[in-house]
């Protein structure tokens, strides 16, 4: 009874173990002829690679303020600043350089 008592308590009361938020963060990254494949996206220290349908997820982004650059041979670098406060798709176009 007391343990479960404990796990009620636990679920029920905030984490102040420091832990932040995290979230999910989608990109869909294209140029003038459709997704690109290969790019590499880069969030609050995170990378992902974006497959044949030009998308990519990164996971557990802190909350706040993250840079993002989407880098990709033969590109222009993509680079931006953004509030995370939640999960988010961002659509990203590449200009051919």
């Amino acid at each position: 009874m007391v343990c479960l008592l404990v796990l009620e308590l636990k679920l029920l009361l905030p984490d102040t173990e420091g832990n932040p938020e995290t979230f999910n963060i989608s990109f869909n990254v294209t140029d003038d002829d459709g997704p690109i494949e290969g790019a590499v996206v880069s969030i609050a220290g995170l990378t992902g690679t974006t497959g044949s349908a030009g998308g990519c997820t990164v996971k557990n982004v802190p909350k706040g303020n993250q840079n993002i650059t989407v880098s990709k041979t033969g590109y222009n670098d993509y680079t931006g600043t953004n509030s995370i406060s939640e999960d988010h798709t961002f659509n990203v176009k590449l200009i051919k350089a």
